[in-house]
């Protein structure tokens, strides 16, 4: 059980490290700027909550499936459009990703209690 929480650790430092790492894509279209300050609000929500209860979690993280439905549901009318959707989908995933990986560690760590990291 240890091996496989140190396992779902590294990868959940992974995610942050590469989302941490990945600069919030630029929008250069009035179309998508709404769509822009959710993605923004959406990853800044999640890094918030995962600093505040760090490995133990109240309730699970949720994905935003209307976020996922609205950038996909989105009509391109440019190739800049096209673009920055798919920049900003990308960084969606991304945030999804490390949401997964938290829900995932936390879950491992609810089972083996014995295994957190001590407070500080």
């Amino acid at each position: 059980m240890m091996e496989q929480i140190q396992r779902q650790r590294r990868r959940f430092n992974r995610s942050f490290e590469v989302l941490n790492d990945l600069p919030m894509p630029e929008v250069s279209c009035n179309a998508l700027v709404d769509l822009h300050n959710d993605v923004g609000e959406y990853d800044v929500t999640t890094v918030k909550f995962i600093q505040q209860w760090g490995d133990s979690p109240p309730y699970p993280l949720l994905e935003d499936e209307d976020l996922s439905t609205a950038l996909s549901s989105f009509k391109a009318r440019s190739s800049v459009e096209v673009e920055s959707r798919r920049a900003l989908l990308f960084y969606k995933r991304k945030v999804d990703t490390l949401i997964k990986d938290y829900n995932r560690l936390a879950d491992l760590l609810r089972e083996d209690p014995a295994s957190r990291l001590p407070s500080p």
